[in-house]
């Protein structure tokens, strides 16, 4: 139980809202002197606000819920270290505070007829005026797919729906918080400064990206590239701050049970200078469970929320070997040193088009297009794990100059017939063919 919610316990309102909680689920009045009805179509309506506690008894358990003055909802309880979703909570309080039936009933038959007499579940309402509401959960009904239900307030037997039945039966575990991470949706995208991604099966592929700034994110490790937002965003980000378990498996996690000594995958993501790691093993019936180091328990969850683990840091690359948005760019200069030429090229936004000038030459919104994509969509051959032998000189070279004073170079070596190793800023993990730089010299003499 956090601070936050003891000092709410500890306040004297719902120190009293605790006392009747507490008798409530341990002292059942169902013969209580009934009060004038309600409108037939209406069991209960009541604003959340005046709701201070919700009791909840059936065969299967018994707990209550203590509501703050802030809105915060305590589960009372006997189980222990288990974290609630607030979201949840909430919306149980609020079904129950607007309680519909389909039918009113006379009732005269007596209880027994309706299944009330051993009821399958109650529901104890205690509003901020502490007065006490109760309402039983009897059989199905033989005409529609509905149930019976009394309120203790008066004589009128109710017909509801499925939905509302099953409000009396619930369980804490239908409360239990099953988000993995603290980012609930896209607008917590920039919270997420760092990723990590490690598979067992294959351990060499073990990768970070770091935020960079407006939604960039750049490999880090094992080599430093940029990466393909748009990819890096679809493939992984959004798969990430989607995690949400499909229920819990235990309270305490025992490593060796459940496979967390050597897990399948492990899930690094640092969000607000916090390091969240969440592992996932495959267990023997192929479920996948989870746990995290910042949250109580051990989930399963749907295998194919997590089929973004196969990723790999290749993928995230879409190919390329540099990445850079249109708007960042300021100029570019190509040099072939075979020929000892070179090629000027600067760029702008105009009108939001792509407008390029090549060695003084201002080309049209479709050549500056293809000049663009000529210089950034050079493709990767293959990853470079034993660094070839380089000749003495490179090929060619391409030297970016973006609008904030950054600078990056990628420089060609020719390594056997076909291939060039690339290196960028002096950093060499990556090939491209040798005839792209052809091409790129070809389109720059043709533009």
């Amino acid at each position: 139980m956090n601070r936050t919610l003891r000092a709410l316990i500890i306040s004297s309102s719902l120190l009293i809202a605790a006392s009747i909680l507490l008798a409530v689920l341990l002292i059942t009045d169902p013969e209580r002197t009934p009060a004038a009805a309600s409108e037939p179509s209406v069991i209960l309506s009541l604003p959340v606000s005046r709701i201070a506690a919700v009791a909840v008894q059936h065969a299967e358990t018994s707990f209550g819920l203590l509501i703050g003055e802030n809105g915060l909802i305590e589960v009372v309880s006997e189980e222990e270290g288990i974290e609630y979703s607030q979201k949840e909570l909430q919306a149980f309080i609020y079904q129950v505070s607007k309680l519909n039936a389909l039918s009113t009933l006379d009732g005269d038959q007596g209880l027994s007829t309706y299944g009330l007499d051993q009821q399958k579940g109650q529901i104890t309402v205690i509003t901020d005026e502490k007065e006490v509401l109760r309402f039983f959960l009897g059989d199905r009904t033989p005409y529609r797919e509905a149930f019976y239900l009394r309120a203790e307030a008066t004589d009128s037997i109710y017909a509801v729906d499925a939905a509302v039945a099953a409000l009396f039966t619930r369980t804490e575990e239908g409360f239990w918080d099953r988000s993995l991470l603290p980012i609930e949706n896209v607008s917590g995208i920039e919270r997420i400064e760092q990723v990590s991604i490690r598979a067992k099966d294959r351990p060499d592929r073990l990768y970070t990206l770091r935020y960079d700034t407006d939604l960039n994110y750049l490999l880090s490790d094992p080599f430093s590239s940029t990466t393909d937002t748009e990819t890096v965003l679809k493939e992984l980000i959004l798969p990430i701050i989607s995690l949400y378990a499909h229920q819990l498996v235990a309270i305490q996690s025992d490593d060796e049970l459940f496979g967390f000594d050597d897990p399948d995958y492990s899930l690094e993501v640092t969000i607000d200078g916090i390091l969240h790691t969440l592992q996932f093993s495959r267990q023997e019936n192929s479920t996948i469970v989870v746990r995290s180091s910042r949250k109580t328990g051990v989930f399963s969850i749907d295998p194919q929320m997590i089929t973004f683990l196969q990723t790999d840091y290749l993928d995230l690359l879409d190919q390329r070997v540099f990445h850079t948005f249109r708007e960042d760019l300021q100029s570019v200069t190509f040099t072939d040193y075979r020929s000892g030429r070179d090629h000027h090229m600067g760029f702008s936004i105009t009108e939001h088009a792509l407008q390029a000038v090549l060695d003084g030459k201002p080309l049209d919104e479709a050549a500056s297009e293809a000049l663009f994509e000529a210089i950034t969509g050079i493709g990767i051959v293959r990853e470079l794990k034993d660094l070839p032998v380089l000749q003495e000189s490179p090929r060619a070279s391409l030297q970016f100059t973006f609008e904030d004073g950054r600078e990056t170079t990628l420089t060609f070596f020719q390594i056997g017939d076909s291939q060039s190793a690339v290196a960028v800023d002096g950093q060499i993990h990556l090939s491209t063919y040798s005839s792209t730089i052809d091409e790129l010299e070809t389109l720059m003499d043709s533009l």
